[in-house]
């Protein structure tokens, strides 16, 4: 009796022993290994390059405030993140394509940097993405031809997908946010887009969310969807100042809504073949000219249409019912009515 105990006992204790293994062996892989980089040492690295090349796949490398004078090529999967104050200038960027930061690998992250020219330079690029299943997200981005960037040839087939670009501050470029690139199911969320000659730029952009961005001050064009990006939900952003709050051209199915479009010269363009968009529940104050729409698309979904704050002194004996004026709203440059204007603002 007493050897069967101990038997018991001492199997027992080996799969407890097995079992702590395997526990720690898969802790140890979720929490996966933090490479430290300090600008001014008694960290692991002093250059961000470098810990990039020393890291193994799903890797994190934390990056201490500072001042950083490189250029950077992301070609493992790793998550590179930063702390306030962790400023990264561009040095030798013509050996980096162009490039303060280039993604070149799948599911990599980049968070938290401030990316950052003393002086503006031609064709330089922030960010740039070539690959699929990318996360930047928090960063500062100024004084760049484009602050984040992805361009493809369009015609080789490849499609990028699941792009997570949010709550990024991206100021002062030429092109705060460009994709000319085959891309489908991507998020633009959260974002600060101020004072760039063209906000957020997309063409060959296909059914994927833009929504919640803060698009402000931007001397041409506020969101801008060109060739074929058709299919996207636009939503909730705020777009102040700009040349053209958001203008759609040559784009179809797309659903522009709860977007508040304010002291634009132009709020909501519609032009050169876009038919077949719906644009719906967004409030337009202040604009110099509210709308343009030459071609097909529904001002309304059917049952509410959009705030115009010129509605009743074009409309003085419209009547109310439903939150609704009795009277449609003509669509400037074209034959486009919106059947069910809205009383009072939607956002």
């Amino acid at each position: 009796m007493k050897r069967q105990i101990l038997a018991t006992t001492i199997i027992l204790i080996l799969l407890t022993i097995s079992f702590t293994g395997c526990l720690d062996e898969t802790t140890e892989k979720i929490e996966g290994k933090i490479l430290y980089v300090d600008s001014l040492g008694g960290s692991d690295f002093i250059k961000i390059q470098d810990a990039i090349d020393s890291a193994d796949e799903d890797e994190t490398i934390d990056i201490a405030p500072g001042e950083y004078f490189e250029c950077i090529n992301i070609y493992k999967t790793v998550k590179i993140k930063g702390h306030e104050g962790a400023i990264i200038h561009p040095r030798n960027a013509s050996e980096n394509d162009d490039s303060l930061i280039l993604i070149s690998s799948e599911n990599c992250t980049v968070e938290g940097l401030t990316l950052e020219n003393s002086e503006y330079y031609e064709n330089l690029k922030g960010i740039d993405i070539n690959s699929s299943f990318v996360t930047v997200k928090g960063n500062m981005i100024s004084k760049f031809q484009y602050g984040i960037y992805l361009r493809d040839e369009v015609g080789n087939g490849h499609i990028y997908k699941e792009l997570k670009i949010s709550e990024n501050e991206v100021s002062n470029n030429s092109y705060g946010i460009y994709i000319y690139a085959n891309s489908e199911g991507n998020i633009i969320d959260n974002n600060d887009v101020i004072d760039n000659i063209d906000g957020i730029t997309l063409y060959y952009f296909l059914n994927n969310t833009v929504q919640n961005n803060y698009v402000f001050s931007n001397s041409q064009y506020g969101i801008y969807f060109n060739i074929k990006s058709d299919g996207n939900v636009v939503r909730n952003n705020v777009c102040i100042e700009n040349r053209y709050g958001i203008r759609f051209k040559g784009v179809s199915d797309n659903k522009i809504f709860l977007n508040r479009i304010e002291r634009n010269e132009l709020g909501l363009y519609s032009c050169c073949g876009s038919s077949f968009n719906t644009i719906y529940k967004n409030t337009c104050i202040d604009n110099e000219k509210h709308a343009s729409d030459g071609f097909y698309n529904s001002w309304d979904n059917g049952k509410d249409g959009n705030y115009w704050d010129d509605y009743i002194p074009k409309h003085p004996n419209a009547t109310k019912s439903g939150g609704h004026w009795s009277i449609p709203y003509n669509i400037s440059d074209g034959d486009n009515l919106d059947n069910h204007p809205m009383v009072n603002p939607t956002v």
